[in-house]
């Protein structure tokens, strides 16, 4: 998982069972974030808790498969 410093975005890498990686982009406070390896939720908007974010604020968010 890697977590943006700039904006309310998360990287989420999560392997298939071929082996090959998917890649989930979260980028809502609102959301949160399923933990696959360790069992519970982990809130977006907890994460970014003290953080102000500029105009450009992304409000969607992106599934992308990987290789």
């Amino acid at each position: 998982m890697l977590v943006s410093q700039d904006e309310p975005q998360f990287d989420r890498f999560t392997r298939q069972n071929d082996g090959s990686r998917n890649l989930t982009i979260t980028k809502r406070l609102e959301n949160s974030i399923e933990r696959i390896s360790v069992s519970g939720v982990l809130p977006v908007a907890g994460i970014y808790e003290d953080v102000t974010f500029g105009p450009e604020e992304a409000v969607s968010d992106v599934g992308i498969p990987s290789e």
